[in-house]
């Protein structure tokens, strides 16, 4: 009988028991009949009867046959299986880069959030988070925000301000008829405001 043995550091791998010292090779196919990949020689453990070969390609569900170069010998059906001992995994097994083992007590950076009461892990953070009403916002926080002005009337709120700063900081002129406000360069003109006034009132309009 053929049977698979697949292990955590082994693939595609053919087992098969037969009388020790023999030349036995090993064809697969699929369920269809075509020949699954070369011919497999299989090779003895040692002198324990107990022959193995691989092929990369081999799926679950091929046949595979056993010959001795002469006659078929055995065959069976490819079927995979992983037959680990208790507790064969462990956290060593892990690489600790990509993948990390869920241990019962969290130390270093591996810890997570887990049900329970206030003395779990992460009970530090649970109780910020209860007590927090808002957001401090660090000195230099609103740096990072783009003053590049605007061409036109502003049309978010970052542009209000930076416009706003520029009508009383940046360039501008007044006639008898309008508002002018430049770009930094002193020379384009981002927005026009018409200016009418009357014995008793002076009237700034909308910005264009």
């Amino acid at each position: 009988m053929v049977y698979s043995r697949l292990g955590l550091n082994v693939a595609n791998e053919i087992t098969f028991g037969w009388s020790s010292g023999v030349s036995l090779e090993a064809n697969a196919y699929t369920p269809a009949g075509d020949q699954r990949g070369a011919t497999v020689t299989m090779t003895e453990i040692g002198a324990s009867g107990l022959y193995t070969g691989d092929l990369s390609t081999i799926e679950t569900g091929d046949l595979v046959i056993v010959d001795d170069g002469t006659n078929n010998v055995g065959w069976g059906e490819y079927e995979p299986t992983v037959n680990l001992k208790d507790d064969a995994i462990t956290a060593s097994k892990y690489d600790e880069s990509t993948a990390f083992p869920l241990v019962l007590v969290d130390t270093g950076t591996t810890k997570v959030a887990r049900t329970g009461a206030d003395s779990d892990t992460l009970e530090t953070l649970s109780d910020e988070i209860a007590t927090k009403t808002g957001y401090k916002l660090a000195s230099d926080g609103l740096d990072s925000i783009a003053i590049t002005e605007p061409s036109g009337v502003a049309s978010n709120f970052r542009e209000m301000v930076v416009q706003l700063w520029r009508r009383f900081f940046g360039k501008s002129t007044l006639s008898k008829t309008e508002i002018k406000n430049y770009k930094a360069d002193g020379i384009t003109v981002t927005t026009t405001q018409d200016v009418t006034e009357t014995p008793t009132i002076q009237t700034q309009g909308e910005a264009s």
